[in-house]
């Protein structure tokens, strides 16, 4: 996977692949198939919303972050009912002084 930092999230199209920063505004944790947590999130920046899922890891991911937090998201999006969404990879909330470096 590319480790560019994606563009804001109007420039987001299908099968893009990178990190960015947002606003975490949504986080609901429900079990999935085979009772493995699936995380459903609404990351957020100055252009619009989009939905993420996080499907791998999110046993562990789910304490790395919650609603209201800014995060750094690495994923890779993809179209789901017509609309643009990210697969997250790893999540975790911004820590500003480490981020800064990378235009946080």
């Amino acid at each position: 996977m590319s480790s560019s930092r994606l563009p804001f999230i109007r420039g987001l199209t299908r099968e893009m692949g990178g990190w960015g920063f947002f606003l975490c505004t949504y986080k609901d944790v429900r079990p999935g198939r085979g009772g493995e947590p699936v995380i459903t999130v609404s990351l957020q920046d100055r252009t619009g919303n989009l939905r993420g899922r996080i499907t791998t890891d999110a046993a562990r991911l789910r304490e790395e972050f919650d609603h209201g937090d800014f995060v750094k998201v690495q994923g890779r999006t993809e179209l789901f009912n017509g609309r643009v969404q990210m697969l997250v990879d790893s999540i975790r909330r911004v820590y500003p002084d480490q981020d800064r470096g990378q235009g946080f």
